[in-house]
């Protein structure tokens, strides 16, 4: 059985295995070696890798060999001291020739592990210079090996210390605010399972029941989708090394506007302004067109009368991301989405509609997010609220609500 969160040692490779989805952190890293072609490895604070992407056939085999493997674990031990004691980046020359980085790991002001990157050439080595680096190799078995090994490092690309050096600060970057997302989400958890414990333990009848229904409203107000957020990290880094500073400027605010959104405190019914809701919609469509590019155009349209109404919070980006992920992402044409929201008497009438892929209505299950919002409005509006959803193969999605314009039941 796992010890709770809090007694692992800060940093160790059980607490990373808590904090963030591994599986996922480690397929970022992927994308990101791809992309700048260097290898990307994080460590613990003790040196122990909690993740290891190779991005070279080189450096593959080498740690295929028992003895090659414990060379470059001892280099990089010495480079994890070296740039602890500098405090900042630290680029060297490994065991093998290589060019590295390796760089101290803070999260909330406490050393969390390393970074490291590289495994790159810094200049081309002639054949004289490939000799001689070759006989650092004392862990290659034959010389069959060594001309595999020889060819594999001719092969290896090109960078200089400013482009490894600036690869390894937006990972560094990314890695910080991956995990102090997850720790917040860790944090709101655990606060979550103690209110629920306690009103177990002390509410009976309809006190309980009033208390779990508030505890189910802040599960599902809390939800924070790692798919979404990857993504959208990715394009950051992407647009750092590639666009000019102004674009990721704005896709930098967009993000940090959608997360300020999402986190921040709710009233205690956890209502908001109709148009304040808009809004996040409005930055979660502008982050996402940067990943689409002109595969993607969408708008917004709203009834000023319903701006001040009251709905749940995160009632819409739900539908949205549904609409993207499964409707539009994988249509091969250019992609359209509509939300309109406008008054109707004394209720709010809101459309969302998209012209992807669609389904058969008579195979359709409900996922987690639409099943949420199902479940959201029955807490607030009981029988009073309506959701239907309408689709045609190929002819795209037509989501509707209609809602009281104010919830008929506070939870």
């Amino acid at each position: 059985m796992a010890l709770p969160h809090g007694e692992f040692e800060y940093g160790s490779f059980e607490w990373w295995q808590e904090t963030v989805d591994v599986v996922k952190l480690e397929d970022l890293f992927r994308s990101f070696a791809r992309l700048f072609q260097v290898g990307v490895c994080l460590m613990t604070p003790k040196g122990q890798k909690v993740i290891l992407v190779n991005a070279s056939e080189f450096c593959d085999h080498v740690h295929s060999i028992r003895k090659g493997k414990a060379t470059c674990d001892a280099c990089d031990k010495r480079a994890t001291r070296t740039s602890l004691k500098q405090g900042d980046i630290h680029i060297y020359t490994c065991a093998n020739g290589l060019t590295d980085l390796c760089a101290p790991l803070y999260i909330n002001g406490r050393l969390a592990g390393f970074l490291a990157s590289g495994q790159v050439q810094s200049k081309t080595v002639d054949g004289a210079g490939l000799e001689a680096v070759s006989k650092r190799w004392t862990f290659v078995r034959n010389d069959e090996e060594r001309a595999f090994l020889i060819e594999k490092y001719r092969q290896l690309p090109i960078l200089d210390e400013t482009e490894l050096k600036r690869a390894l600060e937006i990972m560094r970057l990314l890695s910080t605010q991956i995990v102090e997302l997850c720790e917040i989400n860790l944090a709101r958890q655990k606060i979550l399972e103690q209110s629920l414990l306690l009103s177990q333990q002390r509410q009976r009848g309809a006190d309980m029941e009033h208390a779990l229904h508030r505890a189910q409203l802040k599960a599902l107000r809390n939800q924070i989708n790692p798919h979404f957020l990857f993504n959208s990290l990715n394009c950051i880094a992407r647009l750092a090394l590639f666009e000019t500073a102004k674009k990721t400027m704005e896709m930098t605010e967009q993000l940090a506007d959608y997360l300020r959104y999402t986190l921040q405190e709710q009233s205690e019914h956890g209502l908001v302004c109709f148009g304040e809701e808009l809004q996040c919609v409005r930055s979660y469509l502008a982050i996402y067109r940067v990943r689409f590019g002109d595969r993607l155009s969408f708008s917004v349209e709203e009834d000023p009368e319903v701006r001040e109404c009251l709905i749940p919070f995160m009632l819409l980006q739900p539908l949205v991301e549904n609409a993207l992920i499964h409707g539009l992402e994988p249509s091969l044409r250019k992609g359209k989405l509509l939300l309109a929201a406008k008054k109707e008497k004394d209720s709010i009438h809101i459309v969302l509609k998209d012209n992807g892929v669609g389904f058969e209505m008579n195979r359709f299950r409900e996922g987690m997010g639409l099943a949420n919002v199902r479940k959201r409005l029955h807490l607030y509006y009981e029988k009073s609220a309506s959701i239907e959803v309408r689709s045609i193969p190929r002819g795209g999605t037509r989501i509707e609500l209609r809602l009281p314009e104010r919830p008929v039941n506070l939870p």
